[in-house]
Parts: C-alpha cells; sequence; structure tokens
C-alpha cells in the first residue's frame, strides 16, 4: 500500500479531537479515517508477523510498510488528543498503535458508576489549571483576610453573625 502523506488530511475538525466529554465522537472519526485509509486492523492489538517463507526482500519491504501504516496511525491517534500528555500514554517511536489505542479505549469505557455521573453533571466543566487552583486559593484568602474586620465589629460569636443570648 502505497500512500502520499497528507498531513491536512490527519487532522480532525477542532470538535472532534479528544477533549472532555467527546470520547464516541473521537472513536468514531478515528476508526473512520483509519478504515478509509486502509489501515483499520493497526487499532488491533496483535503484533505483525510476515511469513517466513517469503524471501529477504519481501519480508524487508512487508516489514517497512507496516512501520510506516503503524507511524500513520499512531499519528492519526496522537495528533487529534487536545492535551495528549495528561493520558499519560507513552507513544515513542516503536510503540505500537493499537496498543496506545487500547488504553485509550479501556481508559474512556471502563469507569465506575460514580464517576460516569459525575462526567453526566459536570462534563461541561473542564479541569482547573494549575494557576487557576493557586489564583483561586489567593483569592479566598484575600476576601476571609478582608471580611476578618468586619465580622469582629458585627460580634460573630456562633459563627451565623448573631451573638449568643
Amino acid at each position: 500500500m502505497n500512500q502520499s502523506l497528507d498531513i491536512p488530511g490527519l487532522f480532525l475538525p477542532a470538535h472532534l479531537r479528544l477533549g472532555q466529554g467527546n470520547w464516541d465522537d473521537y472513536r468514531h472519526a478515528v476508526e473512520t479515517i483509519c478504515q478509509l485509509k486502509g489501515i483499520e486492523h493497526h487499532l488491533d492489538r496483535f503484533i505483525f508477523e510476515v511469513d517466513p517463507k517469503l524471501p529477504h526482500a519481501e519480508r524487508e519491504e512487508a516489514y517497512e510498510e507496516r512501520r510506516k501504516n503503524d507511524a500513520l496511525c499512531m499519528a492519526i491517534i496522537t495528533l487529534n488528543i487536545k492535551d495528549f500528555a495528561r493520558y499519560g500514554i507513552p507513544a515513542h517511536p516503536g510503540t505500537h498503535p493499537g496498543g496506545v489505542w487500547h488504553k485509550l479505549v479501556k481508559m474512556h469505557t471502563q469507569r465506575p458508576w460514580w464517576e460516569v455521573l459525575i462526567g453526566r453533571l459536570f462534563g461541561w466543566m473542564r479541569k482547573p489549571t494549575y494557576l487557576e487552583v493557586v489564583l483561586y486559593s489567593r483569592a479566598t484568602a484575600l476576601v476571609g483576610w478582608l471580611l476578618e474586620p468586619i465580622s469582629v465589629d458585627l460580634d460573630v460569636v456562633n459563627g451565623w453573625g448573631c451573638p449568643d443570648l
């Protein structure tokens, strides 16, 4: 299978790239692209074996074709994830795309019921960045510091703003 590399064709539209809460759309898009390019079997977790009875030149050609298709499949998977590093899946050269795909499928399909419920309720919310967490904690500390003199002036005794009688 000799194909020219179409770089723009590797990228999905922004709404189909894997992000928060769009696993089903991403999965369908990646599987469809791989089917169109004829490399859908590279999403499986099997190891490619070449018939040892083939002449050496044909075996090398088959291995080279397999490596090219593995790289293409890996590019389709990884280039269409918005923040690939947060998934913690290694994708260095030589990593089989089927293994990466299997880990992504397992990560997105086998979740406890409470995590699914929280995802449905708060799926529109993204995880805050470290900077946002720090700024929020500083802002709440500042508000507490600013409100402390007011609470002393109100003579807060029982925490409700009313003195005990």
